[in-house]
């Protein structure tokens, strides 16, 4: 049997990690200890929760831009992340600014509104958790330039772990989020497994029995390890930008907590592939997860159901629902944009 890393099954990790920072964030701005006891359970980890959700992400973004060098190279490399990541956060950022300045009375410096739109405000005041955008633009930007050095493959993924300490010595002018600091590592080691893939591949055709004991077996102890940590500390942002913090939370519980979580995730991924398990809707979130992540912090500056219920649940899966609405339509008009923009680019070149 050769194992293939099939697109559903991204969609699938993006879909649940997308729900696990909409679940964190939720608990995150709506306090929950204090205005909700039905969602008490949540109260300690919420951080946790949406950190994991995030750092998945990152790991995702560097298996997968493995997987896809492997296969071909940097073709296309810069136009599909304009046109699938720049573009639709550009859009709304542009939204978010006149709609803060005429719906709020909200207005930002002119270098705020340069860094945001440039893509490089890792500590954003627009919206607070678009760190995300910035800080994968400095990883796509950084495997392209390291990647195309004349140098041994494994120097090459070495190089990438210290990316994070360029972004360090660089951080008043790129303004860092303390967000970043806990998540530093996830890209690169999802740049290894990706590029290691094959390994994985090799085992299971040899011998898949084996394989899967040793994926079940790693997993129960990945997880055990990340409900330990998460039961044992609480995860702590807004600390000063020196040496020793940065050193601190880059390699401290809470980040390798979310190391844990994502290999142990992916693990999983990997045997819902044997077993032919598959989770539409999932994939069906994991399809919308990025839009989703544009609106799901925004929408709360300008939509409140306050007025229709008090109940936290029923307000999340009202709020929930709306995003998802806005999401797809965004996603549906963004594709009528690109097939516009690739109908003209054509024509110019049979000209």
């Amino acid at each position: 049997m050769i194992l293939e890393f099939p697109k559903e099954k991204t969609e699938e990790l993006k879909g649940f990690a997308i729900f696990l920072i909409f679940l964190g964030h939720l608990g995150i701005y709506h306090h929950l200890s204090a205005a909700y006891p039905s969602a008490q359970f949540l109260t300690r980890n919420f951080f946790y929760i949406a950190a994991w959700g995030a750092g998945l992400f990152l790991f995702i973004s560097g298996f997968g831009i493995a997987l896809s060098f492997k296969k071909n190279g940097f073709k296309d490399y810069f136009r599909k992340r304009f046109s699938k990541v720049y573009m639709p956060f550009l859009f709304l950022t542009i939204c978010w600014i006149f709609l803060d300045k005429y719906f709020l009375n909200k207005s930002y410096s002119i270098k705020v509104i340069f860094l945001s739109l440039a893509g490089l405000n890792l500590n954003p005041q627009i919206v607070p958790t678009m760190w995300f955008v910035p800080f994968i633009f400095i990883w796509y930007f950084a495997f392209y330039v390291i990647f195309r050095l004349p140098l041994h493959h494994k120097v090459k993924l070495c190089t990438l772990f210290f990316v994070p300490i360029i972004i360090y010595k660089f951080q008043n002018l790129i303004e860092p989020n303390s967000a970043t600091f806990i998540h530093y590592f996830l890209f690169p080691i999802g740049v290894v497994f990706g590029f290691s893939f094959n390994i994985w591949q090799e085992s299971i055709k040899k011998n898949k029995k084996n394989t899967t004991i040793i994926l079940i077996f790693s997993s129960v102890i990945l997880f055990t390890i990340v409900l330990f940590i998460a039961y044992k500390t609480r995860p702590f942002l807004g600390f000063p930008f020196d040496l020793f913090y940065f050193i601190y939370f880059s390699l401290s519980s809470f980040s390798f907590s979310n190391i844990f979580f994502s290999i142990f995730v992916f693990n999983l991924s990997v045997l819902s592939i044997l077993f032919k398990i598959k989770i539409e809707i999932l994939r069906i979130l994991g399809f919308l997860s990025y839009e989703i992540y544009l609106f799901e912090r925004a929408i709360k500056k300008y939509f409140s159901f306050e007025s229709v219920t008090h109940n936290f649940w029923a307000k999340g899966a009202l709020y929930f629902a709306l995003i998802l609405l806005l999401s797809l339509c965004y996603k549906f008009i963004l594709r009528k944009f690109r097939d516009f923009i690739n109908v003209k680019y054509k024509m110019k070149l049979l000209q």
